[in-house]
């Protein structure tokens, strides 16, 4: 049997989708909102929510996925429902 990667576990998640599911631009335009209506860099967001700064950095330029981790830090801070951002079943 063949060993399953990091990669592929993860793209597993979302039975073939590799964001699991998520609406990610829906959310990466949320986080913005967030940040811009609180007046703030992405800097001085990521240190309020406890992500890494290239974490917002690489979600709002290359369209990245942000660790499940991240996801929840980013939904706490916010005050987002991840909910809003499920698409699917």
């Amino acid at each position: 049997m063949a060993k399953r990667t990091k990669k592929s576990r993860r793209r597993s998640a979302g039975a073939g989708d590799p964001n699991g599911g998520l609406d990610l631009a829906a959310f990466y335009v949320a986080i913005g909102d967030a940040i811009a209506t609180r007046g703030l860099t992405m800097s001085d967001a990521a240190a309020e929510a406890r992500v890494d700064r290239n974490t917002i950095s690489r979600m709002e330029s290359m369209g990245r996925c942000p660790s499940a981790d991240s996801f929840m830090k980013l939904l706490k801070w916010s005050g987002l429902d991840a909910k809003d951002f499920h698409y699917g079943d």
